[in-house]
């Protein structure tokens, strides 16, 4: 590989600037240090650790098949692995830009902070040079000309991949661990550290803002992490002799209910450019308005606006003391509902009872050691449960529900074909599974208007679930 030594970071960016405006084609890639380009894979195989690697990948693809709004994904080679890769997942896959400022982003950032003149670097080729650089390789026998077994440039757009198109990324494909050695149309581009690269935030670099796809993914593989924990905390009860107790649920097979099959809750494409034309909606609110009077005030917003666009919502009031907190939690309801095939009414009932809750909790400080079903029972004179939903990929969430709302959306039937129950607490200690319990379109409805509302009010992270798709279980917590 050809490298070329600049004395400053400015000298490097003039040059790798002429090559983005003059070449053909170019692809740029940073690195904060001077180490060969090898993918993930390459350097896990060589440490003698690919069968956890593939076991991840496994995992994966699992995941990606049980979950409805994804299942695309995985019959598309390139769009999973690209996918894989911007999630830190093990592939054969090197991550490339053609922007060469983003390169210089990757190659001035990294996890911990960098000595002055600590040695960085620009890799750079052209397109062009490349694919004759392969085709000269397979005609010589130095490498294999059978699909997947060369090295391939790869550009693919996956959908609502917001990550991968605010980075403007492309990737090479080699199944070969030293494939560099063999190509010559690389050249090294290294300067000395002085400061991080800030034309692009790490905002714009990792976007805030998350896609449908990317909160299904973060979904996934905070549950990994959570995995992790889980098993190293089985380890230590075993090892200290811990006894540990579950409520048993028999899970009677009934028939699934007729309204589930053909439908699902659909996700509208949105590229990432497209999200970050952000416009603000300001709401005037009292602690006094009726629901009535909210749904009116949120009726003529939404009538006028595009669910395209990703608004910043600010609500301001004279008798709210906490409205930084609920025009976060109508963002995070916004975001996580707004590409997604609810109908208007659906979004204006949720983001009523969202805002309603919102009033009512206003003065309260501390949510962590609230008795949820006791609070909420007070505020609405019903009776509450506290109920789990849990994905396919055992991603869960604690919400709350009313008696009413689960009797609501129970299928008919539920009481002849579960004869031994007599109660809503019976129902769920025989069948926690959606599918089979719920009428889908009922179901939806309250899901829409009360439990996302509800999982945004009783817990205050960066894991919802908005689809009722994904579920694989509903049950009493």
């Amino acid at each position: 590989m050809k490298e070329i030594n600049f004395q400053s970071l400015e000298q490097a960016l003039a040059h790798c600037s002429d090559i983005q405006q003059k070449g053909k084609e170019p692809y740029f890639r940073g690195q904060t240090g001077l180490w060969s380009m090898k993918t993930t894979l390459a350097r896990i195989v060589e440490d003698e650790l690919d069968d956890k690697a593939k076991q991840k990948i496994t995992n994966f693809r699992l995941f990606l098949e049980q979950t409805p709004e994804l299942s695309h994904i995985k019959d598309n080679t390139n769009a999973f692995y690209a996918v894989a890769q911007h999630y830190g997942l093990p592939t054969n896959y090197l991550d490339f830009s053609t922007d060469h400022e983003i390169a210089f982003f990757f190659a001035t950032h990294a996890s911990k902070a960098l000595e002055s003149g600590h040695k960085c670097c620009i890799i750079y080729f052209e397109k062009d040079a490349f694919l004759k650089n392969t085709k000269a390789l397979q005609e010589s026998g130095f490498i294999e000309t059978e699909p997947d077994l060369y090295p391939e440039l790869v550009s693919i757009d996956v959908s609502n991949l917001w990550r991968l198109q605010a980075q403007k990324g492309h990737f090479i494909y080699s199944p070969y661990i030293n494939f560099e050695d063999f190509y010559s149309c690389f050249t090294k581009v290294i300067f000395p550290y002085e400061k991080p690269y800030e034309k692009y935030t790490t905002d714009q670099i990792y976007p805030k803002e998350k896609s449908r796809l990317e909160i299904l993914l973060d979904q996934y593989f905070f549950n990994e992490d959570k995995r992790k924990r889980i098993k190293w905390a089985k380890q230590f009860m075993e090892d200290t002799k811990m006894k540990q107790f579950h409520f048993k649920v028999d899970n009677h097979e009934i028939p699934q209910h007729p309204t589930w099959k053909d439908r699902t809750t659909h996700v509208i494409d949105e590229h990432w450019t497209d999200s970050q034309v952000r416009s603000d909606i300001f709401l005037e609110l009292e602690i006094e308005d009726s629901q009535e009077a909210i749904r009116a005030q949120l009726d003529k917003v939404l009538s006028k606006i595009k669910r395209s666009k990703n608004y910043a919502w600010t609500i301001s009031s004279n008798s709210l003391t906490k409205t930084d907190r609920i025009s976060q939690w109508v963002q995070i309801f916004w975001e996580g509902t707004r590409n997604m095939t609810y109908t208007h009414d659906q979004l204006l009932d949720g983001l009523t009872s969202l805002i309603y809750w919102a009033q009512h909790l206003d003065s309260l400080k501390e949510f962590s050691s609230m008795n949820w079903t006791k609070t909420l029972g007070e505020i609405s004179g019903q009776t509450y449960y506290t109920m789990e939903a849990r994905t396919h990929n055992k991603s869960y969430k604690r919400l709350a529900s009313s008696q009413d709302s689960l009797l609501h959306c129970l299928r008919d039937d539920i009481f002849d074909l579960l004869k031994e129950v007599r109660n809503v607490p019976d129902i769920f200690l025989k069948n926690n599974r959606p599918r089979q319990l719920f009428d889908r379109k009922k179901f939806e409805d309250v899901f829409i208007r009360e439990y996302i509302p509800l999982q945004i009010v009783m817990s205050y992270n960066d894991m919802y679930l908005f689809n009722i798709d994904n579920l694989e279980a509903f049950g009493l917590a």
